[in-house]
């Protein structure tokens, strides 16, 4: 695949290091200095992250190829949400790094690789973590980010090979489950995903955007011997109840309510439930206000249906030869043929 390198190069050195922020972030300077290394770990492990980076910042003016200072803020750097600053810094430490180090090539390569993909640079982060992956084979961390290296560059089948790799060396990584469950429901093999989304649910119970995607492919094999339908409305409740601020495990449930083949009364009401949820934690999702008038309509409820369709509208004027198509296909004792008179409906509406 283009952009794909075949051999891996160091990098050349960078005399780039880390300097705090006024906001207390982390920001880069030119080369900076040294303090005792027993210091620094104290301050990083209290999380005084100003602190930490000052004393690692005094550790490189000394020795500016210091393995463990750099390693650190290069770490300190993806925590602070600036992962192109730890690229650059373990560059840095690869570039320089002696054979007796306490930090190995190996490592930091997997280090590199990962903070590779964080800056969206797959194609760069794969050979860095084949490299990586070459000197420690036993790694399970390596084949993850690899799965998702391969998958980022549209791999998929070397994605599952790194992923089932990742999952021998380490079962009960659920994490990896969660990614293999992915690149299976992408790739349309819904009943691997949605085993590995279980073993991946019940090694991390609380993990909403695990349960999510489970719910979500249930919700597309949706084979009643199985139950699909039962079990996605479970796990998307669930998964909304873990993060009530989370639209579109609020919006699924909707649509997973209104899949139930023999639609109750009730059905209908959770549904709208699940979808006003999803609309008032994000106003601006016209598919959402939508299916909310959708529902509302079903229910024989037209005049909040309007409400609903009315905001639909203002979001995306494009929908409402939808919105016609909803009022006429569905028996509400009123046929909306006249077209001007609907819009001004939905216009009074509310």
């Amino acid at each position: 695949m283009a952009g794909l390198q075949a051999h891996y190069r160091r990098p050349q050195s960078s005399r780039l290091t880390l300097k705090t922020s006024s906001s207390g972030g982390i920001a880069l300077t030119g080369s900076e200095p040294a303090s005792l290394l027993t210091i620094a770990r104290q301050h990083q492990a209290a999380g005084r992250i100003e602190a930490a980076v000052q004393s690692y910042r005094e550790i490189l003016d000394r020795d500016p190829a210091d393995p463990i200072a750099l390693r650190a803020l290069a770490e300190l750097a993806t925590q602070s949400g600036q992962p192109a600053a730890a690229v650059i810094l373990l560059q840095r430490l690869i570039t320089a790094l002696p054979p007796d180090a306490p930090v190995s090539d190996a490592e930091a390569h997997r280090d590199l690789g990962q903070a590779l993909l964080k800056t969206g640079k797959p194609a760069e982060a794969l050979p860095v973590l084949r490299h990586a992956a070459e000197t420690l084979p036993a790694d399970a961390t390596i084949h993850l980010l690899l799965g998702e290296a391969h998958w980022r560059q549209g791999l998929k089948a070397e994605a599952v090979d790194s992923l089932e790799t990742a999952l021998r060396l380490r079962p009960d990584d659920p994490e990896a489950h969660f990614n293999l469950g992915i690149v299976q429901q992408a790739g349309g093999d819904l009943a691997v995903a949605i085993a590995a989304f279980r073993r991946a649910a019940a090694l991390a119970p609380d993990r909403a955007a695990i349960l999510y995607n489970l719910g979500i492919a249930l919700l597309q094999r949706a084979d009643p011997a199985q139950d699909d339908i039962p079990y996605s409305v479970a796990s998307l409740r669930r998964s909304a109840e873990l993060r009530p601020d989370f639209a579109a495990a609020h919006y699924a449930l909707g649509n997973a309510y209104l899949a139930r083949g023999d639609l109750t009364q009730g059905d209908l009401t959770s549904a709208i439930s699940a979808y006003r949820q999803a609309t008032e934690q994000q106003p601006d999702w016209s598919v959402a206000w939508f299916d909310l008038g959708d529902a509302l309509q079903r229910a024989g409820r037209l005049a909040d249906a309007l409400v609903a369709y009315r905001r639909a509208l203002e979001l995306d004027p494009g929908c409402f030869q939808r919105i016609v198509n909803n009022l006429c296909a569905q028996s509400t004792g009123q046929l909306w043929l006249d077209f001007a008179g609907l819009r001004r409906e939905l216009e009074q509406a509310g």
